[in-house]
C-alpha cells in the first residue's frame, strides 16, 4: 500500500490504478501503431476495422487519462470513506464516474468490438457466416447505443447523479439494469 504525504496515515492505493492506466495506454497504442505499420509496409488498404479500432483506442485513452485526472482530483485510490469526508472530492467522483460509464461501452468496447466482427466479415467470405456477422454487429451496435443513453439518462435531472440534494431527482435502480444489459452481450 501506499501512503501520500498530504493525508496522514490514510490508505493510499491510486499509484497502483495510475500504473495500470499507463501501462494498458502503453500497450494499446504499440498494438494499433503496430497494426497500421504492418498494414502499410504490407501495402495493404486501410478497412473500416482499422479504423474502429482508432475509435476505440482514443476513447480509451480518453478513460486512462480520466483515470488519471480521478487519482488526483477526486482522491481515486482511497477508501470510499475517506472521500466523502470531502465533498468536492466526491462530487468530483461521481462526475468522473458518470463520464467513464458514457465512454466505456458505446465508445471503448463497441467500436472494438464491431471492428472484430468487420474483420471477420472480410476473411471469411461465406455468406452464412456474414449474414449472422452482420445480425451480431446490429445487435452490438443496439447494445451500445442502449447503454449509452441509458448512460446519459440514468438520473432525471442529469446533475441528480452527483448532486443529491436536489429535489424530485431521481435515478434508475442500477444493478438489475447492469444485470441485464451485461448478460445481453454479444
Amino acid at each position: 500500500m501506499y501512503q501520500r504525504s498530504d493525508s496522514s496515515n490514510v490508505p493510499y492505493n491510486g499509484g497502483s490504478l495510475l500504473g495500470v492506466a499507463i501501462a494498458v495506454a502503453i500497450i494499446q497504442i504499440v498494438s494499433v501503431v503496430a497494426r497500421f505499420y504492418t498494414r502499410h509496409t504490407q501495402r495493404i488498404a486501410y478497412a473500416l476495422d482499422d479504423f474502429l479500432i482508432v475509435i476505440a483506442l482514443v476513447a480509451s485513452l480518453g478513460q486512462s487519462a480520466l483515470y488519471v485526472v480521478l487519482v488526483e482530483v477526486a482522491g481515486v485510490g482511497y477508501h470510499m470513506s475517506y472521500i466523502e469526508q470531502t465533498p468536492e472530492k466526491l462530487i468530483a467522483l461521481e462526475k468522473g464516474l458518470y463520464v467513464n460509464e458514457i465512454i466505456d461501452f458505446p465508445f471503448v468496447v463497441t467500436p472494438a468490438k464491431v471492428s472484430i466482427l468487420v474483420f471477420y466479415v472480410r476473411i471469411f467470405s461465406t455468406r452464412n457466416f456474414r449474414v449472422a456477422a452482420y445480425i451480431v454487429g446490429a445487435f452490438v451496435v443496439g447494445h451500445g447505443i442502449g447503454i449509452l443513453f441509458a448512460a446519459i439518462f440514468q438520473c432525471s435531472p442529469i446533475a441528480y447523479i452527483w448532486d443529491k440534494t436536489i429535489e424530485d431527482g431521481s435515478c434508475l435502480i442500477k444493478k438489475p439494469f447492469t444485470v441485464t444489459f451485461h448478460h445481453l452481450i454479444f
